[in-house]
Formats: C-alpha cells, structure tokens, sequence
C-alpha cells in the first residue's frame, strides 16, 4: 500500500474513534450532556479538520513515481456540498460561491474598461475570451478583442482568486453558517440527524418515510428544496425523531392513515379513546401544518433561505424590532420557526453588511 494512502486509512480509523467519543458524550435523544457541549464541538470540528487533510495530497511522493500531477483538489472545480443538518450550502461552498461571483464582476469591469464602440454581440464574446485566459497559459491567437494590458490585469486577478479559493478549502465543508459546531442552533439540530438523513434518502427514492402525514417538494424542486422538505418533516413535530427507539406513530398521523381508510370521525374516536373534538382539532392542526410548510417551501437561488412575499418579510422585521421571538413571530405569520430563524438571520446579516 502507498504511504500516502495508509496515512489517509490512519485518519478513517482516527474518525471512528472521534465518532465514538462523541457518542459517549450524548443521552438518549442524542443531545450533549450537562457540561458536554464544548467538548462535542471541539471533537465535531477535529472531524472537519480530518476530512480537510483527506483533500491534502503530497506534489511529489516516492511511493508512486507517477504522481507528480496530484494537487490538493481543493483547488478543482467542486460541486455544491450542503449542510448535514439542513437545506444550505456548507461554508465553504457558500464561500465559493462568493468568491466565483466576485471574479467574474472584476473580470467584466476590465473587460468593460477597455471597450470603445463594440457591439453587443463583441462585447459578449469578448468576455468569454476573458473567462477563458482563467485556463490558458497563454493567448489563443483567436481572442482578438483582449489587449495584451488587458490579459496581463485578468491573470493577476485570476491568480488572486485561486489562492482565496485554495484558503477557502480550510472552511467547513459539513455545516453551513447557521450550525456551526459548538452554536447552540448547532445543539438544536443534532438530535435531528440521522432523521433528517434519512428521510432525504426517502425523498430521493433510496428510503421508506418514517412519516404516515408527509410533506410534499414544491413544483419542479431544486435540492435545496427537496432538502427544506425533509428539515420541515423532520422538525414538525408529528412523532418523535429524535429517540434511538422505533418511531411511534402520534396521534395526528393515526388520525390521518384512518380518514384515508374513511373513517368517521365517531368510529375514530372510538378506537382511539378520545373525544370527537380532540379528532376534529388534531385534523385541522394536519391542515394547518401542511399550509405552514408550504408558505416557506420554496427557496430564493439568491439568499438560500425561504422564498415569502415581501409583506410578510416586513412583518417579520417588524416583529423582530420589538423583540418578539421566533416562535411567536412564526405562529402570527403561520410559518415554520425554521422559516423565521433562517430569514431573521439573514436580514441581521444584511444590516451588519
């Protein structure tokens, strides 16, 4: 076996054992221990950097004389990677993402810059010609629209961007900004881990629900969507997740398998042990839950967070003015407190912009 891959074993068996001491430090909801809280984060991100030294690959090794080309792949072209807890992009892919955006604005301010009377068609292919000095060493002799003071100026801001992007590899690839290790939004959504990972792989077709009353992706639904989906169910509050048990089926999901059946209300009751009223209220809070989830299924491309119409947003800066807290604010507006906390942190992020 190469040195190299022996080490990065070294580092798989390390993790198990990591995994297990975080094990140890949770109770039977898979929540942090009195006292345990700083040490699961300090373990979780010692997982991070693990998985960021599997990316490290040496430029020039003995042990495989063919293996002169092996550059750290952080700095290739990586897919969108997303949190484990929820629907938003890693830190390190939303970094990317910034980073990629930036470049490309300063590539079109020079190419703008040098511009006399080009057409609207020129000056398109004129910016692909620039794009494309990203990946050449040199010049192709068909980019005739580029001065050479012009190339000269995109490889110096090509070069910047490429280590940004080499330091951007350091971030957290596992946890988005929200769920840090060691936050308390962090602590929150552990418990719901291996629940929400699971029901994603019932979405995508892989897995059975462990849900009888689930929520249906919005139409024509990205992954951030079908990820929403899956946070909405697991945080819904229908049976419990979090409990290493067998799921139970609550009474709301009871309610709803037998008016699939068509059963009377009466008959339901009966069966159950409860009043006609407790039926009746545990089928219009079904209602209500579903409206709930699909006031905030769909996601802004922009913003990553839940796609609202604008009133509703200016309720919610309001209420967050007067110190409301999210749930409150939630039940007022009928969204999920997902929902909220995702846009309340993202218009306190704006203002701090």
């Amino acid at each position: 076996m190469p040195e190299i891959d022996w080490q990065l074993l070294n580092l798989d068996r390390w993790d198990s054992n990591i995994k297990l001491a975080i094990c140890s430090l949770l109770d039977a909801n898979d929540a942090p221990l009195d006292g345990a809280e700083s040490l699961c984060g300090a373990l979780e991100s010692v997982r991070d950097l693990f998985c960021l030294m599997r990316h490290f690959r040496p430029l020039r090794t003995k042990a495989l004389r063919d293996f002169d080309a092996a550059i750290d792949d952080r700095t290739r072209p990586q897919d969108g990677g997303y949190c484990e807890l929820c629907w938003r992009v890693s830190i390190r892919s939303s970094r990317l993402q910034e980073l990629e955006a930036q470049q490309r604005y300063e590539v079109g301010e020079i190419v703008r810059s040098g511009q006399c009377q080009l057409s609207a068609e020129e000056q398109g292919a004129k910016l692909a010609q620039a794009l494309m000095l990203e990946s050449c060493l040199k010049l192709a002799p068909s980019c005739t629209l580029i001065s050479k003071a012009e190339a000269a100026k995109l490889r110096l801001v090509f070069e910047r961007f490429r280590i940004d992007r080499i330091l951007a590899g350091n971030l957290s690839d596992r946890y988005c900004a929200v769920h840090k290790p060691g936050s308390a939004k962090y602590h929150a959504d552990l418990r719901y881990k291996a629940a929400f990972q699971h029901h994603l792989s019932a979405l995508s077709g892989s897995g059975r629900s462990e849900f009888a009353f689930n929520f249906r992706p919005p139409s024509a639904a990205d992954i951030q969507e079908i990820r929403k989906v899956a946070y909405d169910q697991v945080h819904s509050g229908l049976h419990v997740v979090t409990s290493r048990k067998a799921p139970s089926l609550g009474l709301r999901e009871k309610v709803w398998l037998m008016h699939q059946e068509g059963i009377s209300q009466s008959e339901m009751a009966r069966r159950l042990g409860i009043s006609r009223q407790a039926i009746s209220k545990a089928r219009k809070s079904l209602e209500s839950l579903m409206n709930t989830h699909h006031a905030g299924s769909y996601i802004n491309p922009l913003t990553g967070e839940a796609q609202v119409p604008d009133p509703a947003r200016k309720a919610i800066r309001d209420a967050t003015m007067k110190g409301l807290s999210i749930t409150v604010i939630a039940k007022e507006l009928g969204l999920s407190k997902g929902t909220v906390d995702g846009l309340v942190r993202l218009m306190k992020s704006s203002r701090h912009a």
